[in-house]
Formats: structure tokens, C-alpha cells, sequence
């Protein structure tokens, strides 16, 4: 497969959220394989690299707050950092509230920034987790995210990943990011 070329002097940052089982990680390293110099930035590993008094994303607690907000702010300095030495980023999270994307958003200020939803229908997302790794697996969580996002307005750039190829997908992701309707911070 031919590289895509990077344009400018510095790298881009794309943002692709949704919930469990929709293909941020996969679409993401696809992504990713179709550029000279590209990074993946998986942000659940960065929460997993708390092991001393851990709070779920989910958890609705002060701790938890500043753990997820600290996994953003560490993902944007990773993604700034990779982003002016020239490699495209792309960062995987589940962000669902317009608190967490303006962070990603100011943090990402002055950089090609853009966002896109993942979707899939509940069928999908239900067979997909339960596919995964047994530890990564979601359940019911992963179905009420899926809703969750479904009641969302976050102008997000949607991208359908139910009866697509990956490759597929990252085409559209591609094109969708060459239209000027996408969220852009820059």
C-alpha cells in the first residue's frame, strides 16, 4: 500500500471516540498504516498506568474526574510532542461530554485537530465486545455509552462503522477529514 504523504511541517491530531466495540483502536492503527510516520495513542492505557488507587472513567467522583482529565492532558502532550517532530496522531478515547472535548480542544490548540463518532448499531457492539480480549470486555456498559453517544450533540463528524471494511472506514475517515464541516481546533 502506498503511504500518504504528511502535509506541512508538523503532524496532525485526529480524535476518534464512541463507545466499546465500535473500531477506535483498529480504525485507528489503520489509519495510522497509511502514513509515513503516524502514532497511536491509546488513552485507556494511559488510565491503566495508575495501579495505586484507580477510579473508573466511569466512576462519578472527584478522583475520577482528575484521573480522566489527567489521561487527556497526558494524551494531548504525547500527541504535541509526536504531532512537532512530524508524525500524524491518532488517539483513541471514549470522550462523551463537551467538557472533555473542549479540553482536548484547548490542549490541542494551534494543532491540525479533528474529531470524529464512531457508531454502530447495539447488534454490532454487543458481538464485537464480546469478541475482545475477556478483561476489555464491556457488557453493559458498552450498551449504555452506545446510547449515551446516540443522545449526544458534540458536532462530532460521524462515521458508521456497522457493514464496513476497516479500510473502508479509514477511507471515509480520510475524506470526511478533507471536508471543512469537520471539527477542527486550529
Amino acid at each position: 500500500m502506498k503511504k500518504t504523504k504528511k502535509i506541512g511541517s508538523t503532524g496532525f491530531v485526529w480524535l476518534l471516540t464512541g463507545s466499546p466495540g465500535v473500531g477506535k483502536s483498529t480504525i485507528s492503527k489503520e489509519l495510522g498504516s497509511r502514513f509515513k510516520k503516524a502514532a497511536w495513542i491509546d488513552v485507556d492505557s494511559l488510565r491503566e498506568a495508575v495501579v495505586g488507587g484507580y477510579a473508573k472513567a466511569s466512576d462519578d467522583t472527584p478522583e475520577a474526574d482528575l484521573q480522566v482529565a489527567l489521561s487527556i492532558k497526558n494524551a494531548c502532550a504525547m500527541a504535541k510532542n509526536f504531532a512537532e517532530k512530524g508524525f500524524n496522531v491518532f488517539i483513541d478515547d471514549i470522550v462523551v461530554s463537551p467538557k472533555r472535548l473542549n479540553q482536548y480542544k484547548k490542549k490541542l490548540k494551534g494543532f491540525k485537530f479533528k474529531a470524529f463518532l464512531l457508531t454502530a448499531d447495539k447488534k454490532t457492539i454487543k458481538k464485537r465486545d464480546s469478541q475482545r480480549n475477556p478483561k476489555q470486555v464491556m457488557g453493559k456498559r458498552a450498551i449504555e455509552l452506545h446510547t449515551t453517544f446516540s443522545k449526544t450533540n458534540n458536532n462530532w463528524t460521524k462515521i458508521d462503522t456497522n457493514r464496513k471494511t476497516i479500510k473502508e472506514t479509514a477511507r471515509e475517515i480520510i475524506k470526511a477529514a478533507k471536508s471543512k464541516k469537520t471539527l477542527q481546533a486550529y
